[in-house]
């Protein structure tokens, strides 16, 4: 675990920003164990007041718009944050340098700040600098079933530390593909770590490195019917060079333009081929299938002329992973689906909208949560016991 703020970043720093402490917040979800055995100076405070003074935070630069949230309720006091430009809506706390009361040895990294210095909140996917409760349970939930894959294999692959989840008492409207609702959002406290661009900037071939890896990692999750994809349609001629190569594609069924899945493990820069290796970070976008049928554009590396090329990995390789009936994850849980018209209603999503199950259910959580009838431990609860639910056969067949 890094604890230096130069161990993060190394020789450049990147710009402070001020964050101000909301009033009204309060902490829907905590690893308490996670969180003594990583800063064990916290046996000696108490611990939900301590997360309220270092995790409901929000920037200064989201103070100044009302474009897509209500009014924040903040304390005069600020404490200062690390905000490189590529972190989007999180930033790294130095806990050596925030007020007396909560300072201490290490860092935090605070996910769903505000935006940072410089920049407009916008209401549109990924330019609120807000996250949504259910955005943040969802992502805990979906991290939570893939480490139960991973270890059912062994894998040398662990994910970031989530400490808590904080909800700020503040509605946002916080739109994406289907829906633009307000909605209650919240911060995520997680462990600190070096994210992939910082550590590439050491060595250029790094980016090829986590390609290969994020690939193995995600070849390895469609056997228990995980996948990091995201499909986008592929426009006339593209990846398909001469005319003879759409011709043969045609032949074998394949109409043109091809609907092609691309990767998206996200990777911290703890990464590794040989020995292999990895951290995860990031797992709100994973999604769930009983078959797969997308060819997948995937980063090759020739030797010879050291040049890294897109390459296509179609269905009928012996390559391409479909779901393991043994081990896979249960599909009626999380098979896409309607919401309730009650949690449609509330979460701002259309009545017809086709959400996959870990999402439904981090909605009917965080509404739970909204009403005030679900503490913290019964959210843990809660997440849990979906999770052994989803994850069944996988335990009974170890």
């Amino acid at each position: 675990m890094l604890t230096q703020i130069a161990e993060l970043f190394e020789a450049e720093l990147p710009p402070i920003q001020r964050l101000r402490r909301v009033e009204g917040a309060r902490v829907v979800w905590c690893d308490r164990k996670r969180l003594l055995q990583d800063f064990r100076w916290l046996a000696e405070v108490d611990l939900n007041e301590w997360l309220l003074k270092v995790g409901a935070l929000v920037s200064e630069a989201q103070l100044d718009s009302m474009a897509v949230n209500d009014p924040f309720e903040v304390r005069s006091t600020a404490v200062t944050a690390y905000r490189p430009q590529s972190y989007g809506r999180a930033a790294v706390l130095d806990l050596r340098s925030v007020p007396d009361e909560c300072r201490g040895e290490g860092l935090l990294d605070l996910k769903g700040c505000g935006v940072r210095d410089g920049i407009t909140p916008q209401a549109m996917s990924h330019g609120t600098g807000l996250l949504p409760l259910s955005g943040a349970i969802c992502d805990l939930i979906c991290q939570r079933l893939i480490e139960s894959a991973l270890s059912s294999v062994d894998a040398p692959v662990t994910t970031v530390p989530v400490y808590a989840i904080i909800s700020l008492g503040v509605d946002a409207i916080l739109p994406n593909e289907v829906r633009a609702g307000p909605m209650p959002v919240a911060t995520m406290l997680r462990q600190a770590t070096r994210r992939q661009e910082f550590a590439a900037r050491q060595d250029s071939s790094v980016w090829m490195t986590t390609q290969q890896v994020g690939l193995r990692i995600e070849l390895l999750l469609r056997h228990f019917g995980v996948t990091s994809c995201q499909t986008v349609q592929s426009p006339q001629g593209h990846f398909f060079g001469p005319p003879k190569v759409k011709s043969l594609l045609s032949i074998l069924g394949w109409d043109l333009p091809v609907r092609i899945c691309h990767h998206n493990v996200q990777l911290t820069g703890s990464c590794a081929l040989e020995p292999f290796e990895a951290q995860l970070i990031d797992f709100g976008h994973y999604s769930f299938a009983r078959h797969f049928d997308a060819p997948m554009s995937v980063s090759a590396h020739d030797p010879v002329t050291r040049i890294n090329r897109r390459q296509l990995l179609w269905p009928h390789d012996a390559r391409y992973v479909q779901p393991d009936p043994r081990i896979a994850f249960d599909p009626d849980l999380l098979e896409l689906g309607s919401l309730e018209p009650h949690l449609a209603s509330w979460s701002g999503y259309p009545a017809d909208s086709r959400l996959h199950g870990a999402r439904r259910e981090a909605i009917r959580i965080a509404h739970a949560i909204s009403e005030k009838h679900l503490s913290a431990a019964a959210v843990n609860t809660e997440i849990e016991a979906f999770v052994q639910r989803v994850t069944s056969k996988l335990r009974a067949a170890r």
